[in-house]
């Protein structure tokens, strides 16, 4: 999940609000947080006010999945945090507290999840198979489709802000694919080509990607 912009302009992968207190916060500090790979000590930092910061992020499509991450900044009041808590109950969703830390705690176990399937993929497994042995499995969407639907892009970024460096302080590299993927713009669903082709909104399996 993973980039939002200004006042609501959200890339695919999911959205992060920051707001504090109840009636909002001033002009100079109501926006939303880049993305949900990084956590927010810029914001709070940038904010008069930071105990009463708080951040919502919401996964994409928002309309679907009812989850909705409560991130607590350092700083942060425990009445902002049983507000906004309220708030995304009233809202038929489900809260889950979390500590301002790269990925919150979802991103934290799906970008893993994600380098993982695009890994067999450049072994040789098909797109198709890591997807369905997901769906088997019980996931909603196997993990390749959702890289594509979160945007190649995004998820190599992702991936990156949290991958653990060895003792000798080297980064993993990332997937070949991912990084080609990403060099030829092929962006996923957004571009509508990615590991899979898309057309109206939807992956085509059965093809080369």
């Amino acid at each position: 999940p993973l980039a939002a912009g200004r006042k609501g302009d959200v890339q695919p992968g999911g959205r992060v609000g920051v707001a504090a207190g109840r009636a909002g916060l001033d002009e100079d500090e109501d926006h939303l947080h880049r993305e949900a790979a990084a956590h927010a000590p810029g914001v709070v930092q940038a904010g008069r006010r930071p105990e009463r910061l708080v951040g919502l992020h919401f996964f994409n499509p928002v309309a679907q999945l009812p989850l909705v991450e409560v991130v607590r900044g350092e700083a942060t009041r425990e009445e902002e945090v049983r507000r906004a808590t309220a708030f995304v109950t009233a809202i038929n969703k489900l809260p889950l507290i979390t500590k301002s830390v790269p990925g919150f705690l979802v991103n934290r176990v799906l970008a893993p999840y994600m380098m993982a399937a695009m890994k067999r993929l450049e072994g040789g497994e098909t797109k198709e198979k890591i997807d369905e042995a997901a769906r088997t499995f019980g996931m909603p969407m196997g993990p390749i489709e959702l890289a594509d639907t979160v945007g190649l892009d995004i998820c190599l970024h992702a991936g990156k802000q949290l991958a653990k460096k060895d003792a000798q302080g080297n980064e993993p590299e990332a997937p070949e694919i991912l990084l080609n993927k990403v060099a030829l713009g092929h962006l996923g669903r957004k571009s509508g080509q990615g590991i899979y082709r898309w057309e109206n909104n939807k992956p085509v399996k059965g093809q080369p990607g």
